[in-house]
């Protein structure tokens, strides 16, 4: 029974992983493509148009035209690749359509990669108040049992994805999403890990047989290697396609914007769904875990 408790968890840790390792993938292109990361210093006013002014090109102008080319991020990662000077301007031909553009200098723009470090420094701030937390709750034996974590990691998933989805919908006209929806779904994924990756290794060892202990923990870091690879794959359903024959050109964010969208949306279903089922099975998971291992376990907190 206590085996079966161990490959019952490992599958929703492995749904849980194939979701989560989207930080990296697809949740990272939604930020450099969808995510507005510009601090502007102005706009193009009405007494500009008709003018041709000299910018440092930023996330700013995407989805905008010069003149009557669109500006996507493939310009502006070609015009980065050839100018290896960050303050380098090219000539704007303003036009009507321009009017309310941002203007920033490339200082103002924050690279996506730096947001990459959110969930890191989510972790050392609230490692120790989850401590805390299960240490208080388990003085007054009101700590969830460990099925139950593994329920609020996926609940905490599923709305982080559900934050990325609500922004995508309420997206600007140009299909820009505001940065106080990243960080939010950062910190409902980050919270949710809090809650399920640091019982699972432990419960891999206290529930396994002493003399597979060993195997089991193998078996528990490949059901997370192939977890990776499930990311890889609904990560490709957020790909963006283009004529064959013609060189690969991101699109617009007005045209990226309801992919994400769309795609971080049934992912949070999927992750709620997942949360009911676990929260289902958690009376049944906790009881043939057997009373005496819950004991060790507050014990030995």
């Amino acid at each position: 029974q206590r085996m079966f408790v161990v490959l019952v968890l490992m599958f929703f840790s492995m749904l849980f992983w194939a979701f989560f390792e989207h930080a990296g993938s697809s949740v990272n292109n939604f930020t450099d493509r969808n995510v507005d990361r510009v601090f502007e210093q102005r706009t193009i006013t009405a007494n500009e148009i008709g003018t041709t002014i000299l910018i440092q090109p930023t996330q700013e102008q995407l989805g905008y035209r010069n003149g009557p080319n669109l500006f996507t991020l493939s310009d502006l990662d070609r015009l980065r690749d050839r100018n290896k000077a960050p303050d380098f301007e090219i000539e704007w031909k303003v036009t009507e359509e321009n009017l309310g553009m941002g203007v920033a200098n490339r200082v103002h723009e924050i690279p996506a990669s730096i947001f990459q470090s959110v969930n890191p420094v989510y972790i050392l701030i609230f490692g120790l108040v989850f401590t805390m937390l299960w240490a208080g709750l388990s003085r007054i034996r009101l700590e969830p049992s460990t099925p139950v974590k593994f329920s609020l990691g996926l609940l905490q998933l599923g709305l982080g994805f559900g934050a990325f989805w609500y922004g995508a919908v309420h997206a600007d006209e140009r299909g820009m999403v505001g940065l106080e929806w990243l960080f939010l779904g950062y910190l409902l994924h980050t919270t949710g890990e809090l809650c399920l990756s640091p019982v699972g290794l432990s419960m891999v060892t206290r529930l396994s047989p002493s003399y597979l202990v060993a195997t089991v923990m193998g078996v528990w870091f490949l059901a997370m290697a192939y977890s990776q690879f499930l990311a890889a794959i609904i990560a490709q359903f957020t790909g963006v396609s283009h004529e064959a024959g013609t060189e690969p050109t991101i699109p617009p964010p007005s045209q990226t914007v309801d992919l994400y969208g769309d795609v971080f949306g049934k992912i949070a279903v999927a992750a709620m769904i997942s949360t009911l089922i676990c929260f289902a099975l958690s009376p049944l998971l906790k009881r043939w875990m057997h009373s005496e291992i819950e004991q060790d376990t507050i014990q030995t907190q």
